[in-house]
């Protein structure tokens, strides 16, 4: 399936039709304007867990494609960064997912397909994984005074079901900040005594998929 990129408000402007504001979104080229996601704002099509769908008949449904590579035997779940349709078209076959070769020159780690998603869709989804991907990584360090250290928490499969300070926290202070969908946490650290070092021990990191990583930074 193509996709093809339109400015909402030109195309109904020239239909006479008056809207406010502006919107890009992004449609599946069909034949029929029912058929595919029409998409509100900008999207990243490598999301894994934005929505696919409605490419078979017109009752056809969506769903996000995590839901689709997690039933899939011998999917690796860990570390996965980007997941992006191949294909979508009416269902034509059995249900239930598995891995499969790629197409040709696909970026993709490996594939995932499913005749018959029990939505009317046959999917097949390129799955990329990162094996350096870390659920938390510095993203700012400042020497101050005071000095400060940024920590970033991602999970973009499964999102994040908690960020623990276990260990012990010495010679600093903590502020998290949490982004909304639970797919980005923020935590900064700020040292109190700036002659001596700072260390955050044992940061537990959990995601929606059960798995769980431990962490330790110091500045």
């Amino acid at each position: 399936m193509r996709y093809t990129i339109i400015n909402l408000v030109r195309s109904l402007l020239w239909s006479g039709m008056a809207v406010i504001g502006a919107a890009l979104i992004i449609t599946p080229t069909t034949s029929a304007w029912g058929q595919g996601i029409v998409y509100l704002g900008s999207q990243n099509q490598s999301d894994p867990t934005a929505m696919y769908g409605h490419c078979g008949a017109v009752n056809s449904g969506i769903q996000s494609k995590i839901g689709i590579v997690v039933g899939a035997a011998g999917a690796d779940l860990n570390k996965i960064t980007a997941i992006t349709v191949l294909d979508c078209h009416t269902f034509d076959g059995p249900g239930n997912s598995f891995v499969v070769p790629c197409p040709a020159g696909t970026k993709a780690t490996y594939c995932v397909q499913n005749q018959n998603d029990g939505l009317g869709n046959h999917i097949l989804l390129g799955v990329t994984t990162d094996k350096n991907f870390t659920p938390c990584q510095v993203t700012g360090k400042s020497p101050g005074p005071p000095a400060t250290l940024t920590i970033t928490f991602t999970d973009k499969a499964f999102a994040l079901v908690g960020v623990e300070l276990r260990g012990a926290v010495t010679n600093a202070t903590t502020q998290f900040f949490a982004g909304s969908g639970n797919r980005l946490v923020v935590l900064i650290a700020t040292k109190i005594n700036q002659n001596s070092p700072a260390t955050l021990s044992n940061i537990l990191v959990g995601n929606g998929h059960g798995t769980a990583t431990t962490c330790n930074f110091s500045f």
